[in-house]
């Protein structure tokens, strides 16, 4: 059994996908996008571009929710 079928230890990572199906490369790569304007609004310093940075990881995180709830019913 064990040369036809050998145990596969899974990651963290693959785990969590394996339970979430609806989340797919595109949805990944926005999250990915999100998550490094956020450090950036975090790391700044100047009020305007702090605010402007801020408008924008807003917009990104309404939008993967959206892309989320449309792919999780399909």
């Amino acid at each position: 059994l064990d040369k036809y079928l050998p145990w596969k230890k899974l990651s963290n990572k693959e785990c969590k996908r394996k339970y979430k199906p609806w989340i797919n490369g595109m949805i990944l790569g926005k999250i990915k996008d999100k998550n490094k304007k956020f450090n950036k609004f975090i790391k700044s310093k100047e009020p305007s571009c702090k605010e402007e940075l801020k408008n924008e990881y807003k917009k990104m995180k309404n939008e993967i929710t959206n892309l989320t709830r449309n792919s999780k019913k399909e």
